[in-house]
């Protein structure tokens, strides 16, 4: 086999693993979209919490995820500390973090809260 071959080879087989990481990252971000995923987000969100001791409500998760998130209602009683009522929360998450496995918010908007 060529040199001009074996290149060609590894040329098409790179394009096609690229091909292939977009489409599963395409057919990912789409699953995330569908009222089943912010469901089991939010469930997920909430069994979390409820193993740290804190006890939390959330209405449906609206919203563009994992980038644009919309809560129309928060809230969260730490026992003997706090109780928290947020009635819309808007938070839009950094796109770069999220490539290394980090969370961090680019914005976050609190619309209406009570203690």
């Amino acid at each position: 086999m060529s040199m001009k071959k074996i290149f060609s080879i590894l040329l098409r087989s790179a394009v096609y693993a690229v091909a292939a990481i977009l489409i599963g990252l395409s057919l990912g971000f789409a699953v995330l979209q569908t009222k089943w995923a912010k469901n089991r987000l939010q469930d997920f969100v909430v069994k979390t919490a409820e193993a740290k001791g804190v006890h939390v409500e959330i209405a449906p998760i609206e919203g563009r995820i994992p980038f644009h998130w919309n809560l129309k209602k928060l809230s969260f009683t730490i026992p003997e500390i706090a109780i928290v009522d947020i009635e819309n929360i808007k938070v839009r998450l950094a796109l770069l973090p999220l490539l290394v496995a980090a969370c961090a918010p680019a914005k976050v908007d609190v619309v209406k809260k009570t203690t």
